[in-house]
């Protein structure tokens, strides 16, 4: 089971973990994703449903990159209650390598913007941007938690796929400096992180979440205050997909009646299809009719 845990070390450092093994491997299935294009995406939806850990009651979050690097783009968006969907525009990313064995996300990535979304029940969303710095997505986040909300972070996460291309484990942490933490506390936390092995080879050895925690704390004390199970989740429904079709206009669905008598729309974060025949598209028509 995927879930994310929350808590404090010492009542002042914030710790999100979470493992997102299932989440990123029903997106690769759902999606047909080559090795890195899961890898990449994978890592998107684990640190979206780390900041979903962050969130409030009816709040949601969601993450988009653009880059000019073969992956093109990723969006992914989590809620409070860790429902988690999201998608790569990419999906047959060729098979980099880096020195070290890894999946070589940053030259899949390359440079390009992170745009973090907020919804927060307020009039207007919150949108935050900064440029990519690595193209690795964690230490971008950081940069974006550092930039546009003025909170020092430690970000990491991690996608492990087997020789067959099936994810086998995956997963991240989110650690946050509250104002008044000593420099000893501060000091002792980034000893911890800096010995960690990635998420994904912690989870791989039969690590929990809490057993992260723990490694993270070390020998400070820390509570364990919050879990929230994570499941890929996708609002996508025929009557929905009805709806977008109205967004044509009445011309376009004219002339699809005419032409085509049938059409078809594809979600993007679950890849479910919807056909409408003849009097589907005449129900939308008569809808944008009405409507205009």
């Amino acid at each position: 089971m995927d879930y994310l845990i929350k808590g404090l070390v010492e009542n002042c450092i914030s710790v999100v973990v979470c493992r997102s093994t299932l989440l990123a491997e029903v997106a690769r299935h759902k999606h047909d994703l080559s090795p890195l294009s899961a890898c990449v995406l994978g890592r998107a939806l684990t640190l979206t449903a780390l900041m979903g850990g962050l969130l409030k009651e009816g709040q949601s979050v969601s993450l988009q990159v653009i880059s000019d690097g073969p992956a093109r783009g990723v969006f992914a968006q989590s809620d409070w209650l860790g429902r988690v969907r999201g998608y790569i525009k990419e999906t047959k990313l060729e098979t980099w390598i880096t020195p070290e064995g890894k999946f070589d996300v940053p030259r899949a990535v390359d440079r390009g913007f992170l745009y973090v979304v907020k919804d927060l029940g307020l009039k207007e969303p919150y949108v935050g941007t900064v440029m990519l710095k690595s193209g690795g997505l964690a230490s971008d986040l950081a940069y974006y938690f550092l930039q546009s909300e003025q909170i020092p972070s430690a970000v990491g996460c991690g996608v492990f796929l087997n020789g067959e291309g099936v994810v086998k484990a995956a997963g991240g942490y989110i650690v946050q400096s509250t104002p008044g933490t000593s420099d000893e506390t501060l000091s002792l936390v980034e000893q911890n992180l800096g010995q960690l092995l990635s998420p994904s080879s912690l989870i791989l050895q039969g690590m929990s979440p809490e057993d992260i925690f723990a490694l993270i704390a070390g020998t400070l004390p820390y509570q364990i205050n919050q879990e929230n199970s994570l499941r890929y989740y996708c609002q996508c429904s025929r009557s929905r997909a009805l709806k977008a079709l109205t967004l044509l206009g009445p011309s376009q669905l004219r002339e699809l009646l005419i032409k085509e008598k049938s059409a078809r729309v594809r979600c993007h974060f679950c890849n479910a299809e919807y056909v409408f025949d003849e009097a589907d598209i005449e129900e939308a028509l008569a809808q944008t009719v009405k409507d205009s």
